[in-house]
């Protein structure tokens, strides 16, 4: 089929826009998608560093002080953008879970010598999860922090 010349330039005219189009939506895509999750990532970072405070490890032993947050509100209840809080040592076994995890607890990667995040769901809450290794004074991990925070903002 042979298009006529006005016909071919409307229909490369209708390409271009769509591609553009396109590449715009992507891009504006990726940076909301991407910033939305560093600012969630900040917020955990900030949480880590205030639970870290009160958090020790003295050879293979992980000691929690009193966390302070751990009496606040949002740490009782599942509400709009609560912060859920849970440390295991290397076997999985639970030393800390924040109240509002209730009987549920955050699955984690032995293997992690880094931080990691992941994104998941806590009773049907959207939630970004930030794995922390907790390392002794021979920086040997002797157990996890995991802190979520919901997605839902």
């Amino acid at each position: 089929m042979r298009l006529s010349f006005k016909n071919r330039i409307a229909a490369y005219n209708l390409i271009a826009i769509a591609l553009l189009i396109f590449v715009v939506f992507v891009m504006i895509y990726v940076v909301v998608y991407f910033t939305s999750f560093q600012h969630i990532d900040n917020d955990i970072l900030k949480e880590r560093n205030e639970v870290f405070k009160n958090v020790e490890c003295l050879g293979d032993s992980i000691i929690v002080y009193k966390i302070p947050d751990g009496e606040e509100f949002e740490y009782k209840r599942l509400e709009a953008n609560p912060t859920f809080i849970q440390i295991v040592d290397r076997n999985g076994i639970s030393i800390f879970k924040s109240v509002n995890m209730k009987d549920d607890y955050f699955l984690f990667n032995p293997k992690n010598e880094k931080i990691v995040y992941y994104n998941t769901a806590l009773d049907g809450q959207r939630i970004r999860l930030g794995e922390f290794p907790i390392l002794n004074e021979r920086k040997q991990v002797k157990g996890y922090l995991t802190i979520g925070i919901s997605r839902q903002e």
